[in-house]
């Protein structure tokens, strides 16, 4: 992930917070003058064609005087941004590029800044950069504690810049055990099957940062409960879970352009509340169970290579693990959390590492989980408790080499899902 200047969030003055007379001000600076004869673009994102962003980029080519450095205070400025910005902004890359260049110059603040090359979002398909600034970590579905096994449609939003929680809209359907995943290059999230009361669900909604608003997608060939999901540069890819009455090794791949699924080759063994994760062009899944119960827990290992289009036994891990789950860093697995046959909860963490094709210890993590989650966050392993039994979040900080504590959830749940969106 690039470093950029804090400041280029100012980027987003442009777009929403100045005055038109504050830009004319700032139009003369040095940095917007090249030795390229200007374009005169008129760059448009347009969501669903009922509503634009139209970004008038004309102006750049007019020469005016360098204002004084008394006429413009950016500091104000930026703290106006800071105040204003409370959604996604999407930009061309030409003018993101132009936006980076006028404001290099002050490096005083950074922060992470990570690019996406192509998106889509609605019914149309944009190429534009978003610029990520600060993350939201969200809390989906699953089951209130106290209240049974009965699903929730909640969704809570934790910002991790504000460090504020909030609700937003509830999901279309309420589901527990279910699985959450973005889309590559999109701000937008989908929440995929589950367990709805009765039986396990085949549904994919999806929550679309910019219009803060749920739909419901094409449904998924298989019903599964405990499956895993992510997205890949070519849609989401769901695999394992359990059905109605047994395991699945099934794995499907739903393409975001097309709004089609397509069945991918089986993995070798059949998995449910497993871990997996990304590394390149290479899907790793390891643990889980081969029954609904913790005593089915399994060590195995396996990955899927999309240029061969076929599933590889890995070596196994040292701990059997049933409810795990699993992060990809630096070309390593990291498999955190669930519990081994006898129902004992797996402190012990361990990363595959894809290079050496070894089983690697990490520091145990303070808390037991039997069902967990876990994302990257903030650059630190973040897990969560999604067994009912613990509120509270845990943080691997890779540089200290550590542990600690890094949020509570407002109410109890369990079996719930997890999502991380930077916007």
């Amino acid at each position: 992930m690039d470093r950029a200047v804090d400041v280029l969030r100012d980027a987003s003055i442009w777009l929403r917070s100045l005055p038109q007379g504050d830009i004319k001000k700032m139009e003369g600076a040095p940095a917007f003058k090249k030795s390229d004869p200007p374009k005169k673009p008129e760059a448009v994102w347009s969501k669903n064609k009922e509503e634009e962003i139209i970004l008038e980029t004309e102006s750049f080519e007019k020469k005016k005087p360098k204002p004084k450095h008394d006429e413009f205070d950016f500091a104000k400025a930026r703290e106006k941004v800071r105040e204003k910005f409370d959604s996604v902004i999407a930009l061309p890359g030409e003018l993101k590029e132009k936006f980076q260049t006028k404001f290099l110059r002050d490096a005083a603040a950074q922060v992470d800044v990570s690019v996406s090359e192509e998106s889509r979002s609605g019914k149309e398909i944009d190429e534009y950069d978003i610029i990520e600034l600060h993350e939201h970590i969200f809390v989906i579905g699953g089951a209130v504690e106290g209240q049974g096994s009965e699903p929730t449609s909640t969704v809570e939003v934790y910002d991790c810049t504000s460090k504020e929680w909030h609700k937003i809209a509830p999901l279309p359907l309420k589901t527990t055990a279910c699985y959450a995943t973005v889309i590559t290059g999109v701000p937008a999230l989908v929440v995929v099957g589950g367990y709805g009361g009765w039986k396990a669900l085949n549904t994919v909604q999806m929550y679309d940062w910019v219009t803060k608003q749920w739909q419901v997608l094409q449904h998924m060939r298989k019903r599964r409960w405990g499956c895993y999901a992510t997205g890949t540069e070519h849609g989401i890819l769901v695999a394992g879970g359990c059905d109605q009455g047994s395991v699945l090794n099934s794995v499907e791949l739903y393409n975001v352009k097309k709004k089609e699924w397509f069945t991918l080759p089986e993995m070798l063994e059949p998995r449910c509340n497993f871990a997996g994760g990304i590394i390149g062009r290479k899907l790793l899944v390891a643990g889980g169970g081969s029954g609904f119960y913790f005593n089915s827990a399994k060590n195995s290992a396996e990955i899927f290579d999309g240029e061969q289009g076929k599933w590889t036994k890995l070596p196994p891990m040292r701990r059997k693990r049933y409810g795990c789950t699993a992060v990809s860093w630096k070309k390593k697995l990291i498999v955190v959390g669930g519990c081994d046959k006898n129902g004992t909860d797996v402190l012990d963490v361990e990363a595959f590492d894809l290079e050496s094709h070894m089983w690697l210890d990490f520091p145990p993590i303070p808390v037991g989980y039997s069902l967990c989650r876990a994302r990257i966050v903030q650059n630190m392993l973040v897990v969560f408790g999604a067994d009912g039994g613990e509120n509270a979040a845990y943080a691997f900080d890779f540089e200290l080499n550590r542990w600690e504590s890094y949020i509570e959830l407002p109410q109890g749940r369990n079996a719930y899902a997890i999502a991380v969106i930077g916007v």
